[in-house]
C-alpha cells in the first residue's frame, strides 16, 4: 500500500516537473528575449550605471517568486507568472552587464 503511494505521489512529481520544463523552455526563451531588447533600450535610456544597478535589483527581487511559489505550493499561473519575470529580468541584467564587459 505505501509503496502504491509513494508511486503515485513520484508520477505526480514528475508530471508537475515535466510542465514547469515545458513552461521554462517555451515562455522562458521568449521572455529572456524581450529582456535583452527591452533592458539594450532602457541602458541607453538611463545610462549604464543607473541600469545595472536597476536591474541587479530586479533580478534579486524576481527570485522572491519562487519563494512564493514554494509558500503557495502547485499554482499553474504563478508558475508562468514567476518564470517570465525571472526571465525578463535576467534578460534584462545581461544585456547591460555585456554591455558594460565589451566597453572594457
Amino acid at each position: 500500500m505505501c509503496h502504491a503511494r509513494s508511486l503515485a505521489a513520484g508520477a505526480a512529481r514528475t508530471q508537475w516537473r515535466g510542465e514547469a520544463n515545458g513552461a521554462n523552455k517555451g515562455l522562458g526563451l521568449g521572455c529572456s528575449l524581450l529582456g535583452v531588447a527591452l533592458g539594450g533600450a532602457l541602458m541607453i535610456r538611463w545610462g549604464m550605471y543607473r541600469s545595472l544597478i536597476a536591474f541587479a535589483v530586479l533580478q534579486g527581487v524576481s527570485n522572491l517568486g519562487f519563494w512564493a511559489l514554494a509558500w503557495l505550493g502547485k499554482n499553474y499561473a504563478l508558475l508562468a507568472l514567476v518564470i517570465a519575470l525571472e526571465n525578463l529580468s535576467g534578460g534584462m541584467g545581461a544585456a547591460v552587464f555585456v554591455a558594460l564587459l565589451m566597453g572594457l
